[in-house]
């Protein structure tokens, strides 16, 4: 049983898991996240955790900054969109959300049909589009960070999660597999961590693409020093990755090929994006 709440709470008590009925569902950088399930609940709880209903809930190491905690919640707590994880309320080492028991896109090993990854990446993009509208860039898009409820695809994790003022904000969190090219400039040279949050979420959702239809990510890091990505940045459609999606869908080959477009100014919008999806 989902409990619908409206909202969000501090809790400053530390979370004592032993409380409560649990089941590890993934294992993160920062802590464990757990299906819980509340057998009491105590006065001085956050009157939204309420004993007998299902939630999931980020545990998270004392090696997480205070600071860092309190920034995820606070973005996270203003969130509603329905393919975006619901936030509930946090202690200073957990954060309560909506249960997503179906795991992540990135279970997916050996790929699907156009017609389903598309499928998924609509509501994705929807979820895109309600974040960067708001001024928030998530930049840590990548298929573990997209939970499954009821087969809807719901953003999670925004640990990495920035306001973005005038269009930019600065790169705290990223994964190299997922990440564009000018967050490779910064971190193999002298490249600027000041980044156009809009257009590392769109490059990052197009790195998601390309995993549900192929199962994996295409390179290691998108920088000419990688064999799969100079391959693609030099011949694109041409290249053995473009083949590949080609056989999938010529379309979604086109549509990809625009999100991973080098140069950050020339990627699509979100909406640009979803549109093309919607097609």
């Amino acid at each position: 049983m989902e409990q619908d709440l409206d909202l969000a709470f501090a809790y400053s008590k530390p979370l004592d898991l032993d409380e409560y009925e649990k089941a590890p569902l993934g294992q993160g950088v920062f802590g464990t996240v757990y299906s819980i399930k509340k057998k009491t609940c105590h006065m001085s709880e956050p009157q939204n955790i309420c004993a007998g209903c299902i939630y999931c809930v980020a545990a998270v190491k004392h090696s997480r900054n205070s600071p860092d905690l309190d920034e995820e919640a606070a973005i996270h707590k203003t969130l509603r969109h329905p393919n975006i994880v619901r936030f509930y309320a946090f202690s200073n080492n957990g954060l309560y959300m909506e249960p997503c028991l179906q795991g992540s896109l990135d279970k997916f090993v050996d790929g699907m049909s156009f017609a389903k990854a598309s499928k998924y990446m609509r509501k994705v993009m929807s979820a895109v589009m309600y974040l960067l509208d708001n001024n928030i860039a998530h930049m840590d898009l990548k298929p573990s960070n997209i939970l499954l409820s009821n087969d809807c695809p719901k953003i999670s994790d925004f640990g990495g999660a920035k306001r973005l003022v005038n269009g930019w904000c600065k790169l705290d969190q990223y994964t190299k597999q997922a990440a564009p090219p000018e967050v490779m400039r910064y971190v193999y040279s002298s490249g600027s961590n000041v980044l156009d949050g809009k257009s590392v979420d769109i490059w990052s959702a197009g790195i998601t693409f390309i995993c549900l239809l192929i199962g994996k990510y295409p390179w290691a890091f998108a920088r000419s020093s990688c064999v799969e990505y100079k391959e693609w940045e030099n011949e694109n459609e041409n290249s053995s990755l473009g083949k590949v999606l080609s056989k999938k869908s010529p379309y979604g080959l086109h549509v990809i090929s625009s999100m991973l477009t080098q140069y950050y100014c020339n990627r699509p919008s979100a909406i640009d994006v979803l549109s093309m999806l919607l097609k």
